[in-house]
């Protein structure tokens, strides 16, 4: 018997759905399931998975006079489902833009792509983890000055 299980469907373009998850029987080898795709929202995943994490990267642009980050400005990707040989893949990061005339301190901007998610089996050569999401862009520039740093 030829079945799906170590696929599933394709996720939307430009933030949205994630794809989901197929779940089979494979001949002797039993059964065989896929987690959803991260996505808006995230993909659902067969009876032998999970359900991928709602949201991928955004577009975030940041205007100051004058930029104080003490902490983190993010724009991630989420993660991808987990499931049973299979695994599904992690949504993009997004693109921070930051701004400023005046800096105090930039603390920590990311735009990382979100995890794949574990395959997970009895044996490890039967399984295999989705891929992680691509990392996104983050660009910091001088107002006064026009120029600016691209990080990603």
């Amino acid at each position: 018997m030829e079945a799906g299980g170590e696929h599933g469907s394709n996720g939307a373009q430009n933030g949205g759905a994630g794809g989901n998850g197929y779940s089979a029987r494979r001949g002797l080898e039993g059964r065989v399931g896929a987690g959803g795709g991260a996505g808006n929202p995230g993909g659902s995943s067969s009876s032998e998975g999970y359900s991928g994490e709602n949201g991928t990267g955004g577009l975030l642009m940041i205007y100051a006079n004058i930029l104080e980050n003490n902490s983190v400005i993010s724009s991630n990707g989420s993660a991808g489902g987990a499931g049973y040989r299979a695994g599904a893949g992690g949504s993009g990061g997004g693109s921070v833009n930051v701004f400023y005339n005046s800096i105090i301190n930039i603390g920590t901007i990311t735009a990382t792509g979100g995890l794949g998610g574990a395959g997970y089996s009895t044996y490890s050569e039967e399984s295999g983890s989705g891929a992680n999401g691509g990392n996104g862009s983050v660009c910091v520039g001088s107002i006064e000055t026009g120029t600016y740093t691209q990080y990603q």
